[in-house]
C-alpha cells in the first residue's frame, strides 16, 4: 500500500496549505483571541470530515455528490491550516 504522504492527494493538499500559509502569514501573526481552543475546532472538523467521507465513499457515481466532495476538500484544507496554527503555538 502506498504511503499517503507520497500520494497525489497529499501533495495537492500540502501545496494548498503552503499557499495559504504564505498568503496569510501576516494575518495569522496578528490573530485575534479565539473563543474556543483550536483543538476543539480541529476535533469538530474531524467529525464533519468523517461524516461527509462516509456519505461519499460508497457512491458508485461520484458526480452525484460533487458538492460534498468540494466541501470535504475545503474541510480537510482547513484542518491542515489549524494544524499549522497549532504547530506555531508551540
Amino acid at each position: 500500500m502506498q504511503d499517503y504522504r507520497n500520494s497525489h492527494d497529499f501533495q495537492k493538499i500540502s501545496q494548498i496549505v503552503d499557499q495559504y500559509q504564505v498568503k496569510y502569514t501576516k494575518d495569522l501573526a496578528m490573530g485575534r483571541p479565539i473563543s474556543k481552543p483550536l483543538s476543539n475546532v480541529k476535533d469538530q472538523l474531524t467529525k464533519n470530515i468523517i461524516t461527509i467521507y462516509e456519505k461519499v465513499q460508497d457512491q458508485e457515481d461520484i458526480s452525484l455528490c460533487q458538492e460534498e466532495v468540494i466541501v470535504l476538500d475545503y474541510l480537510v484544507t482547513l484542518r491542515q491550516l489549524i494544524g499549522l496554527l497549532q504547530s506555531n503555538e508551540l
